[in-house]
């Protein structure tokens, strides 16, 4: 049954087009919601990351105000570039995608963390654990799942070694 639903995903990822970009590669300032939380072109930003072939990596999905999220940016590096767009005054959801394994099996791991910093306003803190419940109805997939409150809880190599315990067996001593 899991074969079955990754099958079905990637499948849906292949044959999907591509999000909606602004001219710089990023999501389109103007968003549409159709009477939804997100914005409709978040689950293609999902699909994307999700796609071993696109360079696509990580989307970070933001507040807009407190109905609407919107896919705020989208990148093809690691965490550390995912660090520049948030501030403790947000509230925030993020899907990456991470590389493990060794050379004979290299798999892409999923990593969803939501993100609600210090400052933010207090109704969007409120409303963070039933937004996340609907973020995750559409970003379905990961192997761990963060919430940080700080940058500093967001270091990559602390996921990598939590998503190399995640993963079961280490026949290289991966994390050691």
């Amino acid at each position: 049954e899991e074969a079955d639903r990754k099958a079905k995903e990637v499948a849906q990822a292949q044959s999907k087009p591509a999000a909606p970009a602004s001219l710089d590669g990023q999501p389109p300032s103007s968003q549409q919601w159709n009477g939804h939380l997100l914005s409709t072109c978040c689950e293609e930003y999902y699909r994307l990351v999700r796609n071993d072939e696109s360079p696509i990596t990580w989307v970070l999905l933001k507040h807009e105000n407190n109905t609407k999220v919107r896919a705020e940016a989208v990148g093809s590096g690691g965490l550390n570039e995912v660090h520049q767009h948030l501030t403790e005054k947000d509230t925030a959801f993020i899907y990456i995608r991470f590389q493990t394994g060794d050379k004979e099996s290299v798999r892409s791991k999923f990593v969803f963390i939501s993100w609600c910093g210090a400052k933010a306003p207090i109704m969007r803190k409120a409303k963070m654990s039933v937004h996340k419940a609907d973020v995750k109805s559409v970003f379905i997939s990961s192997a761990i799942e963060l919430h940080a409150t700080d940058i500093d809880e967001l270091d990559e190599q602390a996921i990598r070694k939590s998503l190399q315990r995640a993963g079961g067996a280490n026949y290289n001593g991966q994390g050691q």
